[in-house]
């Protein structure tokens, strides 16, 4: 049997990086370079949602994967 969870939440960190490709971000995040904010460095700030966010994962104990999202569809199954 696989195992499932429903992450709901309605403030998160935000970060923002800017650069010539996704791979670049992923490392920027990753390694917590060239993050920004408003022109200045801020290693996270608070982010608060008009709606709460979803996030459906599965999998088994050693590896979850998300399986959505936040989705319209998801949200309408849900509620």
């Amino acid at each position: 049997m696989k195992q499932y969870n429903l992450y709901t939440f309605e403030k998160a960190k935000f970060i923002y990086t800017k650069t010539e490709s996704i791979e670049q971000a992923i490392k920027n995040f990753k390694e917590r370079i060239n993050i920004d904010h408003n022109g200045q460095y801020h290693p996270d700030m608070d982010y608060l949602f008009e709606r709460p966010m979803y996030m459906l994962t599965g999998g088994n104990n050693k590896k979850e994967k998300i399986i959505g999202f936040n989705y319209e569809k998801l949200r309408e199954q849900l509620f």
